[in-house]
């Protein structure tokens, strides 16, 4: 289980260093697109809305792409992330691990 930590903590820093904003909302909808989930145009708020759920498993790592968009984005990069990680967390954040959504927390407290 530590291992898997490392190597989400590692992908995470990763992804916020390498994520630029014009490639970040591309690259929240291949993640989308690997958890089986269709968002039109990069419309993650319709997918949301809908109660879109992944058909694919969420693993350990899933996650950094979104929180990475949520530290290092702006505008509508932010809100993107935001949409990306709830779709991806489901109801109640069920499909997130502890650390990831102390990660959240900790980005929205400052």
């Amino acid at each position: 289980m530590l291992r898997k930590n490392c190597r989400a903590g590692i992908v995470l820093a990763l992804c916020a260093i390498a994520v630029a904003p014009a490639a970040a909302q591309s690259s929240l909808v291949d993640l989308q697109q690997r958890h089986g989930i269709q968002t039109r145009d990069g419309a993650f708020d319709v997918a949301f809305d809908a109660h879109a759920m992944p058909a694919v498993p969420v693993t350990p790592g899933s996650f950094a792409m979104p929180l990475a968009v949520l530290t290092a984005g702006e505008g509508r990069e932010r809100v993107a992330g935001a949409y990306a990680f709830g779709i991806l967390a489901g109801p109640s954040g069920r499909g997130a691990s502890v650390q990831e959504l102390a990660a959240e927390v900790k980005r929205r407290r400052g």
